[in-house]
């Protein structure tokens, strides 16, 4: 209450008083004018199209008491009838702080070639603590705008057929073009031929190839490598074999039972750019245990995966480390997450409603999910001074519980959910109609069904996250050192052209603008590239994951982990909202079958390809206990390809380059994990009940409550359990209603 009040007290300003009273001779922002009161740039009044004249007219518009509702007395005076009203605040300052303005204008082309180019703008300016910035930008703002429109007037008209270079610019000249493109991908594949033990850049002698020296000891490696446990590669003469870049094996796990629902897994070693496989899998089953014991165990499962670069060490790292990380992280939370029982007391499970905001189960298990990535980048950073943790890694993470599929992604590697719906839910608008697919017949009925795919993660390169690296660096200059700049230009900045103008965009600008070009124009732009060949700092094509903690920038020794990030964007679904159609045998359709893959995947897969091959795969083996395996078989088999008579890996079915990097897809079926929700809640249902029938007895009169036990002893013992087998019947009834009824 006394918060709001001096608040309250605090705002009631008028324009030429600050907030916070200054000393003597300062103006409100405590610069000092020696005494003399600045003047007003512009003198106050409200927007002109209002036509308030008089001063009279604008005091009696501010008049907090009445708070008359202002509108233009003509309304030709704004363009095609447009509305405007406005109204004073009930006293929080002396006048209306907001402005509101409007131009209409023609773009002239000096070379009277095109008509003139009509072109509106509205702005809204609503000021605070003073009115000054509001009305200066409603005076001014219009002005720079057709300034900044005029100077990319060139850029904007047709071309026609008479018009020549001189007059209008010629976009071939911009850098992006094919010869550059071809020169980028030549230059990036020479500089990822990198083995796990050497640096993208030649260290000096006695430093490991981060930069960092050990006095000339080589530091020991937390993990001995090795390839995901469920493959059970046991001998050395096996792990060599699958890394064989000649064969380039299809690996598959010999006992499919050693993953969940026979989840299907398959990877494929690189043609050659690394010595081993830098990918690694992981996945963990595991349960989540009330300490008062009031609730049954919660099980969850947990998939990963993670692509390593410049070396395998953090990827392995992550292979072994983060599942007990996320599950201590779950851990911290479990007494939110868990249903609150009638027998429960606060100080068993703390009240939410006691927080000052609102907060779901949802947004806890993110927060699990992205605290956990936090810490396994410490981890990694902390150990680099005691173990041979080479390089970085990509980490994409799917967690399965509370009947919900989480998704965590930070790099390039991607999951898609796999759909195929039933056209019958089309037609009878079930489902959205923009989920389209292929069509496919399935099935001895011949039903026709659409396939499509759901991404649930996107990749994070210095391409798409152009905007956040070059916010970075232009709050953080020192990042660059002297040799980067965070702008971006359409033509590549050349000695020959100083003094002419560029157009370029920097920080979180989408669009383009013009610029004089000076020296400071010609240092390298810290991204360069586009798409999959983008790089920062002329260096590394990921700008999210773990590790590269000490990863330094080709040519310039600039440190780049300033500019990385752990942090995931976090995707999820509720299994229990999905509509399936019971009796349709549809449940990986309608569920979606979820493919996790690292990017030698998607380098040469597109998501409805694999959503394709997915489908149609099941389909031949419909089933086959190893279908899932043989989907994953497939799609490493696909994107792999074929070695041709020189030596060259090449697609199958278009002859085009097949990915050389590793390869890892993990096929899992959703549809089980809402299957196991279910039993989860019906046995929590059970107890309930039981903890209700106990809470009963207990709150009942001493005589009666034994003289009832005594007579109904066929029905209830004294801790609630029921022994005649009537009861359990009904309530598994019950159950089974109401999960038939939700499934439905």
């Amino acid at each position: 209450m006394f918060n709001r009040l001096k608040n309250r007290v605090l705002t009631v300003v008028s324009p030429d008083v600050s907030m916070i009273q200054a000393p003597p001779h300062h103006d409100h922002h405590g610069k000092v004018h020696q005494g003399q009161r600045l003047p007003d740039k512009f003198t106050y009044a409200r927007p002109p199209f209002l036509q308030l004249a008089t001063h009279d007219e604008l005091k009696a518009s501010a008049d907090h008491n009445v708070r008359p509702i202002i509108v233009p007395r003509d309304i030709s005076t704004l363009p095609w009838n447009t509305g405007y009203a406005e109204c004073v605040n009930s006293g929080k300052s002396e006048w209306n702080e907001d402005q509101a303005a409007f131009q209409r204008n023609i773009l002239t082309h000096p070379s009277k070639q095109y008509p003139d180019l009509p072109y509106t703008y509205f702005g809204t300016f609503d000021g605070h603590a003073g009115y000054g910035a509001a009305l200066a930008a409603a005076n001014q703002f219009h002005h720079i705008l057709h300034e900044k429109l005029v100077d990319v007037l060139d850029l904007l008209m047709p071309r026609l057929p008479s018009s020549s270079d001189s007059v209008l610019p010629n976009t071939l000249l911009f850098h992006r073009s094919a010869i550059r493109k071809m020169f980028n991908r030549l230059k990036n594949r020479v500089l990822t031929v990198v083995s796990p033990d050497v640096s993208m850049i030649q260290a000096p002698p006695h430093h490991d190839h981060h930069g960092k020296v050990h006095q000339g000891q080589r530091l020991p490696d937390k993990f001995t490598y090795a390839r995901p446990p469920f493959l059970q590669l046991a001998t050395h003469d096996e792990l060599k074999a699958s890394a064989d870049h000649n064969v380039r094996p299809i690996i598959v796990p010999r006992d499919i039972s050693t993953l969940p629902w026979n989840t299907g897994y398959a990877e494929c070693v690189n043609s050659g750019k690394s010595e081993w496989n830098e990918d690694q899998a992981a996945f963990q089953r595991n349960i989540l245990t009330h300490p008062s014991k009031q609730y049954p165990d919660l099980p969850y499962t947990y998939f990963g995966t993670f692509d390593g670069h410049a070396g395998y060490g953090a990827a392995l790292a992550a292979a072994n480390q983060f599942h007990h990380i996320l599950h201590e992280k779950l851990v911290d939370v479990l007494d939110l997450l868990m249903p609150r029982l009638p027998s429960s007391s606060d100080s068993v499970l703390p009240n939410t409603l006691l927080f000052h905001r609102s907060v779901s189960k949802d947004e806890l298990i993110i927060g699990a999910l992205e605290s956990a990535f936090a810490e396994m980048d410490a981890v990694l950073a902390e150990d680099r001074d005691k173990y041979r943790n080479a390089g970085g890694c990509t980490a994409l993470a799917a967690l399965f519980i509370f009947g919900k599929m989480f998704v965590a992604n930070a790099g390039d590697s991607r999951a898609v959910l796999c759909q195929r719906v039933s056209t019958d839910l089309l037609k009878a608008q079930i489902v959205p109609h923009e989920l389209k697919g292929p069509a496919m017949t399935m099935g001895e009925e011949n039903k026709t069904y659409r396939i499509f795919p759901i991404p649930f993660s996107h990749d994070h390169t210095p391409d798409t996250e152009k905007a956040r690296l070059m916010s970075t660096a232009k709050l953080n200059p020192a990042f660059m050192g002297s040799e980067y700049i965070a702008m971006e230009y359409a033509k590549k900045p050349m000695t020959k052209d100083l003094g002419t103008r560029i157009l370029y965009r920097q920080g979180t600008m989408k669009g383009w603008t013009y610029k004089t070009l000076t020296r400071e124009d010609l240092k390298m732009p810290i991204v360069t590239g586009e798409g999959k060949r983008s790089r920062l700092l002329g260096t590394i094509g990921v700008t999210r994951g773990f590790g590269d903690h000490d990863l330094r920038a080709i040519g310039s020794n600039q440190p780049i982990k300033p500019f990385l990030s752990p942090h995931p964007e976090v995707t999820y679904r509720d299994l229990t909202k999905v509509i399936s159609i019971p009796g349709d045998d549809n449940e990986d359709g309608d569920y979606g079958i979820l493919v996790m893959a690292t990017d030698g995947l998607w380098d040469v897969a597109d998501s409805e390809a694999v959503a394709r091959t997915v489908f149609q795969t099941l389909e031949k083996y419909p089933t086959e206990k190893h279908r899932y395996t043989m989907v994953a078989q497939e799609l490493v088999a696909k994107s792999r390809g074929r070695v041709n008579e020189s030596g060259h890996w090449r697609l199958a079915d278009s002859k085009a380059a097949a990915t050389v990097d590793d390869i890892s897809v993990l096929v899992i079926p959703v549809y089980q994990y809402y299957v196991e929700f279910l039993e989860w809640e019906k046995e929590c249902f059970e107890r309930e009940r039981a903890q209700e029938a106990k809470v009963n007895l207990t709150d009942s009169d001493t005589e009666e409550s034994s003289n009832k036990i005594s007579s109904t002893s066929d029905d209830v013992d004294i801790n609630g359990i029921f022994e005649n087998g009537d009861a359990p019947d009904k309530l598994d009834t019950f159950v089974e209603e109401a999960i038939e009824a939700n499934s439905t």
